[in-house]
């Protein structure tokens, strides 16, 4: 268990994915320790913040293995948290606490997993599977992921071009309102459900599951889990508040 300590970092950049949505790059500190899937504290800067204060959780989306930055995803809204996070300038300084634990993922197990994300509950799957990668591990693994529209997808070509490069890797994507947008798409329209996990997951029952994403979305998909005869002890679950 890595014990979280406190941390400065420097901002390096930020990368934009969607209309709302960032990566935002940090230089890694070189003590700075962590399990792919796990989380931190980011603490800023806020001359007047606003009732949530000056500090958000993120889930880490780099890779332990990733030594040169350390990344958060999340999308930039209204509150002034967001506001000041937004407008970083290079070289800015930015304190961080961590690493906090998020999923459990241990690399010696070598069970398949079974991936289930809700709109930006998919970043710790980000950090895990490009670990895997790194560290080839071939743990068999398939990612459902889930969003509103094609405009809001994140990771989506890197997740799709894992899967051309990796026989141990299945991705489902799909969306909820279709018509909502103008983009075209050629996957799966509906929420994650009994149906599509039976589908494109075999040996359901022996599979470890995880399900991050908000909250009602969560405790939903857990029981649709558990309906398949997996077990309480081999579902992990994260909620992701709306912020």
């Amino acid at each position: 268990m890595i014990k979280p300590h406190g941390f400065d970092a420097v901002f390096v950049k930020k990368e934009k994915l969607t209309v709302d949505t960032n990566t935002f790059y940090f230089k890694r500190p070189p003590d700075f320790d962590f399990n792919p899937g796990q989380y931190m504290e980011l603490i800023l800067k806020i001359k007047n913040p606003d009732e949530r204060g000056n500090f958000r959780y993120f889930t880490i989306s780099s890779s332990p293995s990733e030594k040169e930055y350390l990344t958060i995803t999340t999308r930039v809204i209204k509150s002034s948290f967001k506001k000041t996070l937004a407008g970083l300038k290079t070289k800015s300084i930015v304190r961080i606490f961590g690493p906090l634990d998020g999923l459990d993922f241990d690399p010696k197990d070598k069970r398949q997993r079974v991936f289930l994300a809700g709109g930006i509950g998919v970043t710790p799957y980000h950090s895990i599977l490009r670990y895997v990668v790194d560290k080839r591990l071939k743990i068999p693994t398939i990612l459902f992921s889930s969003f509103k529209t094609p405009e809001e997808f994140i990771f989506i070509k890197e997740f799709e071009d894992l899967e051309k490069n990796h026989a141990w890797f299945k991705f489902i994507p799909t969306i909820t309102q279709s018509g909502d947008s103008t983009k075209n798409w050629n996957n799966h329209v509906g929420r994650i459900d009994a149906e599509l996990i039976r589908k494109n997951v075999p040996r359901i029952k022996s599979s470890l599951f995880n399900v991050t994403g908000p909250e009602q979305m969560v405790m939903a998909l857990s029981e649709v889990v558990e309906s398949l005869g997996v077990e309480q002890k081999n579902i992990q679950k994260e909620t992701f508040p709306g912020y």
